[in-house]
């Protein structure tokens, strides 16, 4: 009797076992079908469908693992990469702030003087409105062509670094120039960089006023260097009038001191004023710029009041004909002096040597002059606005200094 229960036993586990592997063959016939590419199955109604794909997806880590969510991006589609709106603004010259009254006339608020700073409120027209003192100052409405820019505010993708605000690097024939080279010749705050804070930004940054109309010029000009893999270097823009004459005093003093550097600056057609102006320069009418050229290595985005902006996080600066600095015929652009008010003068005149072998020199004229700005002759990193020069009614004189910052986020 056990032996008959024994027998019936195996009989079981036998049976069991075969109906194991019949199914386990079925489902590895069916894994087969759908690696294979023949099988899918709705993940809607769970029904089997058959289909013909050719080629199936190979499954890897990066196929399963969760799509990283792209940025979108909220750029500015103005002039300029970021709004007037919330930036620092100053008065190039004395002028009235104005409200409209009840009988729809203009009424004069004040009278600012040349220098002061304020904060854009809104832009219409010719206008900007705007907030004296920062936001909760008297406000009302100013004519913006005679208004400056706070241009890290509107086009910061640059890289500022004002040397003259904090350690000026002024030399003439490769010599230091005595009373400008390692001086600070203006302060924007007592920071030892010469930056102050900048709420809009996040970060400490110069304060670099120029005329609205020049600052989307530079945006152009910048736009240019990008679309290359390049980006400009700010070196200076406004110059106070003080600071204008210490410079020249200093050179021309250590001209007369050094008959040797005089050479390489009053010769053929060249002389001193070529090189350091002595009255009130374009640096103070407020349409120039001194920049440099580096290559934007790696960027990012940052943001402020709902729009995102580029960055150059990491850049490699080119080598120039000379080092930003240098007051002699090295720095010569052309092989001579051409008109300096002309639009068109320079187009005709021959490099000098230094510019003919430095492409990159070349690159950051290109960059400018197809943003409308004219080349200075003795200087390679000096570019002049003539459009704003000629369009403004009020020349700015430059003699106060500037040291207010009250931008904000865009709103």
């Amino acid at each position: 009797m056990k032996k008959i229960v024994s027998i019936f036993l195996w009989i079981i586990v036998i049976a069991a076992a075969v109906i194991m592997s019949s199914l386990l063959i079925a489902k590895t016939n069916e894994a087969l079908r759908v690696f294979n590419g023949n099988y899918t199955k709705n993940e809607t109604t769970g029904e089997n469908n058959e289909t013909q794909a050719t080629n199936a997806p190979k499954i890897t880590e990066a196929a399963t693992a969760a799509p990283e969510p792209e940025i979108e991006l909220n750029l500015y589609g103005g002039d300029l990469e970021l709004p007037v709106i919330g930036a620092t603004g100053y008065a190039s010259v004395d002028m009235d702030l104005i409200i409209v009254n009840e009988q729809n006339v203009n009424e004069v608020v004040t009278r600012l003087r040349a220098g002061t700073a304020f904060v854009i409120l809104w832009e219409e027209n010719d206008w900007w409105y705007v907030a004296v003192g920062g936001t909760g100052g008297t406000v009302g409405w100013v004519m913006h062509a005679h208004s400056m820019i706070n241009l890290p505010d509107v086009v910061p993708s640059i890289i500022y670094n004002n040397y003259n605000a904090y350690k000026a690097e002024f030399m003439s024939g490769g010599e230091p120039i005595p009373g400008l080279h390692g001086e600070k010749l203006y302060s924007y705050s007592v920071r030892s960089d010469g930056k102050v804070y900048n709420e809009r930004l996040q970060k400490y940054e110069y304060i670099v006023p120029v005329l609205y109309s020049t600052a989307k010029r530079v945006c152009k000009a910048q736009k240019n260097a990008l679309d290359n893999g390049d980006t400009l270097v700010i070196y200076e823009a406004f110059r106070p009038y003080p600071a204008q004459t210490k410079m020249y005093n200093a050179f021309v003093d250590f001209i007369n001191k050094n008959p040797h550097i005089g050479e390489n600056i009053n010769s053929g057609q060249w002389n001193t004023s070529w090189f350091i102006a002595s009255g009130v320069s374009s640096h103070q009418r407020g349409y120039t710029v001194d920049a440099g050229l580096a290559k934007a290595v790696t960027k990012d985005y940052a943001e402020t009041g709902g729009y995102h902006y580029l960055q150059i996080t990491q850049s490699g600066n080119y080598e120039m004909p000379t080092f930003f600095g240098e007051l002699s015929i090295k720095s010569a652009v052309y092989q001579y002096p051409v008109q300096i008010n002309s639009f068109d003068a320079w187009k005709s005149a021959e490099y000098s040597e230094p510019m003919q072998k430095n492409a990159h020199a070349r690159s950051l004229q290109k960059y400018f002059t197809d943003a409308d700005f004219t080349p200075l002759a003795s200087e390679w990193w000096h570019f002049n606005d003539l459009h704003t020069m000629n369009g403004v009614t009020k020349q700015c004189d430059g003699n106060f200094e500037i040291t207010d910052c009250f931008s904000t986020a865009p709103k």
